[in-house]
């Protein structure tokens, strides 16, 4: 719909005026030649519920309150920003990744076990750093980084934890002595004090070790009644200094103190839950069913908190996603390898 005007003599300007502003509260009004205040109108983004919807999930919130509208509610738990990524196999370009990794500056660090690159990028995704080992063809199951950007690489063929300087150069190798059968379910996380956790099936359970490579300490895991399903799928500590660890096909995490005590364990409401991935972001565990395509939030200290579904941006039958991580400002990053990508999201838990 559209009008135009004449402005007439006869017509007192401030009639005009009113029939003006009264005119732009239509949705279907553009007048020809005049803008109307007020903002934009928008279509709406994944992350985002329509106005007066009755849904209250992971990904968005009703506006339930009085008088709440699109522009003065509270922003969903989860708020979508984006993705990134290219596929090869080259410096820079995601393939079949297998980990992910933020460090304390909120760069990204994923894994190749193909090509054996370690690539390291901004938040936004530039590539900053691609790096394959000067001597070895590595073959990465997972990756660690600590407070100082040292970058931490378990790798599947060897057995072995490969510790690298951060621009790339080897720093050191720390053998675990894990058996053939279990190295490519090998995964590694660093604490604060550079205390180094590797965790793979039984019998290896859970190895802690300094940077020297000297072992400091050991547990096995709870036995399960199917052994094949003793299977870690992430690891990650947290600043309570506890070491969180999830069992990808019992679909569970546990918390344990440095010595081994089992602490507490998390659990999804849903059955046949699988974790690719999990992250520790201040009070909070976050956990990446593969399986199903969701995400799962718990409190530390309350229990489960949150649950949502990833079929916006993650469909197939393939595993995704295969890992997750929080940057310090709080952007949750998930990997999704099939599609070659990482998914953004903006956190307001």
């Amino acid at each position: 719909m559209s009008f135009s005007f004449q402005v007439n003599a006869h017509y007192p300007r401030w009639l005009l005026l009113i029939l003006v502003i009264s005119l732009c509260d239509r949705p279907d009004f553009i007048p020809s030649g005049l803008a109307c205040a007020g903002p934009p109108r928008r279509a709406g983004r994944p992350g985002q519920v329509a106005v007066n919807s009755a849904v209250n999930s992971l990904f968005g919130v009703a506006y339930s309150e009085p008088g709440q509208t699109a522009q003065n509610a509270p922003p969903p738990p989860l708020e979508f920003v984006g993705s990134w990524g290219m596929r090869g196999d080259g410096p820079g370009q995601l393939s079949s990744p297998v980990a992910l990794v933020a460090d304390a500056a909120g760069n990204a660090y994923t894994a190749e076990p193909v090509s054996g690159f370690v690539n390291k990028f901004s938040p936004a995704g530039q590539p900053r750093l691609s790096f394959q080992d000067e001597r070895i063809n590595l073959r990465p199951t997972s990756i660690a980084v600590d407070e100082g950007g040292g970058i931490y690489v378990a790798d599947g063929e060897r057995g072995s934890v490969f510790i690298y300087y951060p621009e790339g150069k080897r720093y050191r190798e720390l053998n675990t002595g894990a058996a053939e059968a279990l190295r490519a379910s090998l995964r590694i996380a660093v604490d604060r004090a550079g205390v180094i956790y590797v965790t793979g099936p039984s019998p290896f359970g859970v190895r802690k070790y300094n940077h020297r490579g000297q072992l400091l300490g050991a547990w096995r895991m709870p036995a399960s009644k199917d052994a094949a399903a003793d299977e870690p799928g992430g690891i990650a500590c947290g600043a309570d200094g506890l070491l969180y660890v999830s069992e990808a096909r019992l679909g569970i995490v546990r918390a344990y103190r440095g010595a081994g005590e089992l602490v507490r364990t998390f659990k999804p409401l849903d059955a046949g839950a699988v974790f690719g991935g999990i992250a520790v972001y201040g009070k909070f565990v976050i956990g990446a069913d593969s399986r199903n395509h969701l995400l799962y939030i718990w409190g530390i200290d309350s229990g489960y908190i949150l649950r949502g579904e990833l079929g916006k941006w993650i469909a197939g039958a393939a595993p995704s996603p295969q890992g997750v991580a929080v940057t310090p400002a709080g952007e949750l990053l998930v990997l999704d390898a099939p599609r070659a990508r990482v998914l953004r999201f903006r956190l307001h838990l």
